[in-house]
């Protein structure tokens, strides 16, 4: 309201005023005057699809995003901060850290600047849509936008401008000889140098004049559309493996996950060609891979319902009963008839905090803050996500699917539930 001016808001006011103030006392007076605000209020700063009640609360309680951000999913015209242009460039500015200095991205507007990995509007949007196309039944309205709205995020990643800082603690030791001398543009502050940056393309390193310093601070940059530049991704595998980088790999590698043939892409291709039927889930294994069904029930002397729920176990991070219920079309008899065709061997049954369920796999177990729950720690590893707090280091700061579901099941069974 404050946004819209004086004027517009008397416009508005004006609007549910009828010529007659008398009216409003009819049976049908403020329903007359609510639709006359409603079309200037549409007139002024336009209409959004609506939200699904279901899905908005749904999308705030797994990924902690509201309204806005489920609104994306059903009209990703919306997602005006993903879809704006985002100038990203090298700045040399003070630290405020023992008088030195460290590069740091601008994102173009005024006092906001990245932290290390992909800006947090990116993420989130990536979230939303490995959400929407493996938690949410087929063919949801509330996910028809999905795709539409991964391609916004496809485009800026693979746009030439795009740079993000890493995490990198470990300093290079023969940096040109690594990545070749520097060509990328900076600023430098007044009084202060212009730093030296080594470029290979794809990577970026600025190292530090004082060797005996601890940075806070990030000291590599990548440039996310170099991924699919031949050779670069091996020649970055090379040089993190030789030069103890590991947490600087996984960091690209779940940029990776995002981008063009990605697990993520293929997420948003096999929504266009699932074989599951409208209005019924992905995780449901008996729709989505049938024969692996077929092939765990005769491995395993299980029948459809306990190889349908072994699978999900092995593969899925929330397989709570609730959940599985609801995938499954299963009331709770046949839910109890497939935990109890599950030999001991197969799967512990336990009580553990916040779990949602009582059959689990076994193995060591993950605890996450909320609003994540807790997982079995292989599992966990699976889905290569780090930390437990709530915004879990990884593809999407969350436990959601790298790869389709399908590929997971598949996987997952091939790695681990064949040798049970």
């Amino acid at each position: 309201m404050h946004g819209l001016g004086h004027g517009d808001r008397l416009r508005l006011l004006a609007a549910g005023l009828p010529d007659d103030p008398a009216t409003l006392w009819d049976r049908r007076g403020t329903v007359r005057a609510a639709e006359g605000m409603a079309e200037v209020w549409a007139d002024l700063v336009g209409v959004r699809a609506p939200v699904a009640e279901d899905a908005a609360a749904e999308l705030e309680a797994r990924l902690v995003q509201g309204d806005a951000e489920a609104a994306t999913l059903a009209d990703p015209s919306t997602a005006t901060a993903l879809a704006e242009d985002l100038h990203c460039r090298a700045r040399f500015a003070k630290s405020g850290l023992r008088g030195g200095a460290a590069l740091r991205i601008d994102t173009g507007r005024p006092g906001v600047y990245a932290t290390s990995g992909l800006p947090d509007v990116y993420t989130r949007a990536a979230a939303r849509v490995a959400w929407a196309l493996t938690e949410r039944p087929v063919g949801d309205p509330a996910a028809a936008g999905a795709a539409e709205l991964y391609e916004l995020l496809r485009a800026r990643l693979d746009a030439p401008d795009l740079v993000v800082p890493l995490w990198g603690r470990t300093p290079l030791k023969d940096p040109e000889t690594a990545l070749g001398p520097g060509t990328f543009p900076v600023e430098a502050d007044e009084g202060l140098e212009p730093p030296v940056i080594h470029d290979n393309g794809l990577l970026m390193y600025t190292p530090w004049k004082d060797e005996n310093r601890v940075s806070g601070f990030d000291e590599y940059y990548l440039r996310p559309a170099a991924l699919a530049a031949d050779g670069l991704y091996a020649e970055m595998e090379r040089l993190c493996a030789a030069r103890g980088l590991a947490r600087l790999r996984e960091d690209i590698r779940d940029i990776e996950v995002l981008r063009a043939g990605g697990g993520l892409h293929r997420i948003v291709e096999r929504s266009a060609c699932t074989p599951v039927p409208p209005g019924e889930y992905e995780a449901n294994p008996v729709l989505s891979v049938p024969a692996l069904v077929e092939e765990v029930a005769g491995a395993l002397g299980l029948d459809e319902g306990a190889a349908a729920l072994y699978l999900q176990l092995l593969a899925l991070p929330q397989p709570t009963d609730r959940n599985v219920r609801r995938w499954n079309r299963w009331d709770a008899s046949r839910h109890k008839a497939a935990q109890d065709g599950l030999a001991a061997g197969l799967v512990q049954r336990d009580k553990r905090a916040r779990a949602g369920r009582s059959i689990f796999l076994p193995g060591r177990w993950r605890e996450i803050d909320a609003p994540g729950l807790p997982l079995e720690s292989a599992k966990y590893d699976a889905y290569r996500a780090r930390g437990t707090h709530a915004y879990h280091y990884g593809a999407y700061r969350f436990v959601l699917p790298p790869v389709p579901l399908h590929e997971l099941f598949a996987d997952l069974w091939r790695e681990r539930g064949a040798d049970a």
